[in-house]
């Protein structure tokens, strides 16, 4: 069976025909609700009715919906003993410390990694610090080596003195890009059967989107899958 995730970013009205989803926007789409496994609503322009609800519990199907800044602040979770959404749910709570640990030191050497290409295409210098840095990573990061990396790159990268919790206009901007990619990432776990609130590092109570943070920093992730379900369908994520 197909993993398919619907993500709704236009005007759109939902409704149920049959079996299938009916988006109604400039053009009608149908899907059929077997082949959904979670459904994104990421417009404020957007009705649905009450068959679209009940199908969604009827299938298994996970509904999101997502606030003004474009980050999943509900979600409608079917009634079911065997929802698929619930299946990922238990692979995430159940990996061991061992194995987050390790994640967390994948995720940092990917970082340290990226503020080097990132000096590199910058032409500044210190590519070499960075280098040393990800080599010193280890389970974990006990030596907090994602600290260190990041105050070298950020004082080569504009300049010595340089903090991130100055206020100045660079801080402004890169905080505003770290909003739209946090935004983006933590629709993106959501679609995929994941809860951003339950992070790998990042922990505090406060924050719905502690995993969204954890990966925030290597976006050239390429290594397996944190979490992966040997009877797991293939995703596919359809957006209109």
């Amino acid at each position: 069976m197909t993993w398919r995730s619907v993500v709704i970013s236009k005007p759109a009205r939902l409704r149920r025909e049959h079996f299938s989803l009916v988006i109604e926007q400039e053009e009608t789409a149908f899907i059929p609700f077997e082949d959904i496994a979670v459904i994104v609503l990421n417009h404020r322009e957007i009705t649905l009715t009450h068959p679209l609800l009940s199908a969604c519990a009827e299938y298994g199907i996970s509904l999101f919906s997502t606030g003004d800044n474009h980050q999943p602040n509900g979600v409608f979770l079917p009634y079911l003993q065997h929802s698929r959404a619930t299946r990922i749910l238990r692979l995430q709570l159940d990996i061991t410390r061992p194995a987050t640990k390790q994640a967390w030191a994948t995720i940092i050497r990917h970082k340290i990694a990226n503020q080097a290409r990132c000096l590199t295409l910058a032409k500044r210098d210190g590519t070499k610090r960075l280098e040393s840095y990800v080599r010193r990573v280890r389970s974990g990061d006990p030596e907090n080596c994602e600290a260190l990396a990041s105050a070298h790159y950020f004082s080569q990268l504009f300049g010595i003195g340089f903090y991130r919790d100055q206020a100045r206009w660079i801080n402004a901007a890169l905080d505003y890009g770290y909003a739209v990619l946090r935004g983006t990432i933590a629709r993106g776990l959501v679609a995929h059967g994941l809860l951003p609130s339950l992070g790998l590092f990042h922990a505090s109570e406060q924050n719905a989107f502690n995993l969204a943070d954890d990966v925030i920093c290597q976006l050239r992730f390429k290594s397996a899958p944190l979490f992966r379900c040997k009877s797991a369908p293939l995703c596919c994520v359809y957006v209109f």
